[in-house]
């Protein structure tokens, strides 16, 4: 990605933002204009307006500083880097087995599809854990779910995992 289209990026950012802020501080004026036009703007509908016009002003603060964060973000490129994630460990019931995953892991509240594998597993404290990998890039925050297939030659068994973007 150059620097050009980060650039682009960010100030799209800021043009939608404009235009919001228009949009609400517009609504405000108009409604305020439309009591004074019609006769019917008095003390109780000037606090009313007072009271929305610090709401609007909290509104507008908060949004400013999430589109200035949002173009910090954009312009360092770091947006554009892929989300890796790796799950909690989880305890390999049959150590020394061969682990498998069965399948893809399936998101709890989006029911999308995540390819995931697994971390090498590691021993400690006479027990043997594991984690799952995936690379979550364009999936919605979710929990995903699925489940390892532990085997060796005295048996197997499977073992319930998940992980959360």
């Amino acid at each position: 990605m150059d620097n050009d289209t980060r650039m682009s990026d960010a100030l799209d950012g800021y043009f939608v933002l404009a235009k919001e802020l228009q949009n609400d501080w517009g609504k405000l004026a108009s409604s305020v204009a439309d009591k004074i036009d019609k006769g019917t703007y008095d003390g109780e509908e000037m606090l009313d307006a007072w009271v929305q016009t610090m709401r609007l002003t909290a509104q507008t603060a908060l949004k400013m500083y999430s589109e200035a964060l949002d173009a910090a973000e954009i312009l360092s490129g770091s947006q554009y880097a892929p989300v890796e994630v790796d799950s909690d460990p989880f305890e390999n019931p049959l150590p020394g087995a061969t682990l498998a995953l069965k399948g893809k892991l399936i998101g709890l509240r989006t029911r999308e599809e995540l390819v995931a594998t697994l971390n090498p597993p590691w021993r400690e404290n006479g027990k043997e854990f594991f984690t799952v990998h995936a690379n979550a890039t364009g999936y919605a925050g979710d929990v995903y779910l699925g489940s390892v297939l532990a085997t060796r030659s005295d048996g197997s068994q499977s073992i319930k995992v998940f992980i959360r973007n």
